[in-house]
């Protein structure tokens, strides 16, 4: 609503929501941990299928069910328009509104569903640390992937590498008895170099440097064959 309707900008609305959603949360529970003890909760997080665990075939499902929606319909096409360039979309006809609508409430399914699999593999609660910068790893897999955070094309199978890649950095941190408080910060570089090669007047200047680079390489035998 904040974003699609109001026309909020989606990062202030997300953390907005994401700080009333922790309060609201601390509210429920009366700021104290809360346990499950439900089986099939935990089967979620920590059983297996034919020896693969049933939190990666869900994601791959998941992976693969919203690939095939994006890529082999036109609503990966209408989204990738507004986000390229909505007033050209309204005027080709998209629903821009509608579409935002339901895209956000996809997502926030999609989240939840994260949120499960957070929980179900300790089996408790904890309002203050539960989830506690995941928005990061969110952002990272998502530029990893190749996907622009000014908006436009996007790449689902590029996210889902990204997102293999930060689990396997977290677990390699903890492998190698790297303090944890100084992964954060090495995620928080990592976004800032992507972000900086992704934009415009970033790529441009490497252009212009290595097109400098070139020109001064090809005038080098001109001027020597000149001088001989």
């Amino acid at each position: 609503m904040l974003v699609s309707v109001v026309g909020l900008q989606p990062f202030i609305s997300t953390l907005v929501l994401m700080l009333a959603g922790r309060g609201l949360a601390k509210v429920i529970t009366g700021g104290q941990n809360t346990a499950a003890s439900n089986e099939t909760f935990r089967w979620l997080a920590n059983g297996y299928v034919l020896g693969i665990p049933v939190v990666f075939v869900l994601a791959v499902l998941i992976v693969l069910a919203v690939g095939l929606l994006v890529r082999r319909s036109a609503l990966g096409l209408m989204i990738e328009a507004i986000g390229m360039d909505p007033r050209a979309a309204r005027l080709a006809g998209v629903n821009r509104r509608g579409l935002l609508f339901a895209v956000y409430i996809a997502s926030g399914t999609l989240a939840a569903v994260g949120g499960v699999f957070a929980t179900a593999s300790v089996m408790t609660v904890d309002v203050s640390n539960t989830g506690y910068q995941l928005e990061m790893d969110a952002i990272l897999a998502v530029v990893i992937g190749g996907t622009s955070l000014a908006g436009g094309k996007f790449n689902i199978t590029g996210a889902a590498i990204g997102a293999l890649l930060i689990a396997t950095l977290d677990k390699t941190v903890v492998f190698l008895g790297i303090s944890s408080s100084a992964t954060p910060a090495f995620k928080a570089i990592v976004i800032i170099a992507l972000c900086l090669l992704q934009s415009e007047r970033v790529r441009t200047l490497f252009r212009a440097r290595r097109s400098r680079k070139s020109g001064a390489g090809t005038d080098a035998p001109q001027k020597e064959a000149v001088a001989a």
